[in-house]
């Protein structure tokens, strides 16, 4: 889906250019930063009010957020740096003794 790819890119280079964080758009738009973080690392698709209040928050129109021309200028850059996202594995769950 690449209008997705587009929109993501877009808005996350549209906080870094404006420095807005995740939690300072999630205060601007009402959206819960969550939904927000899950937007930008793909795991979730915005609805068109979300793209509207996401795009009104990062002070762009959403026919910005979904361009290919934007998008287009950093396809090599990576959106988010693994080591950045402070992840942990989950820890196995265990049953009578033996792993799952």
């Amino acid at each position: 889906m690449k209008w997705f790819t587009n929109f993501r890119r877009n808005l996350a280079r549209a906080m870094e250019d404006r420095g807005i964080s995740q939690s300072e758009l999630s205060r601007r738009s009402g959206i819960h930063v969550t939904t927000i973080s899950r937007i930008i690392h793909g795991h979730l698709e915005p609805s068109v009010t979300t793209a509207e209040k996401l795009a009104a928050a990062a002070e762009m129109t959403a026919e910005k957020l979904f361009s290919e021309r934007i998008a287009r200028v950093d396809q090599s850059e990576a959106l988010v740096i693994p080591s950045e996202l402070n992840h942990k594995r989950p820890i196995p769950k265990r049953k009578r003794g033996k792993t799952l």
